[in-house]
């Protein structure tokens, strides 16, 4: 994620330690995943739709084999 990125350049580069607006969307939004992935673990659900994307992704190179001619 971005914000992870961004953090540890803010603290680790700049050496920043004064508390601001970064830091708290950095913790709502790995708070927020982590509910969301603990959510559909239990649950069992895709929320995004990778599960489908996959199989259409892995339909469309089982169709488009390519024939070769000699």
């Amino acid at each position: 994620m971005i914000y992870a990125g961004l953090m540890y350049i803010d603290v680790n580069l700049y050496k920043n330690n004064e508390h601001w607006f970064l830091w708290d969307a950095y913790s709502y939004s790995v708070f927020s995943i982590d509910l969301l992935m603990i959510v559909a673990l239990i649950v069992d659900r895709d929320f995004l739709g990778l599960h489908k994307l996959k199989n259409k992704l892995f339909g469309l190179f089982k169709s488009s084999k390519l024939q070769h001619t000699i």
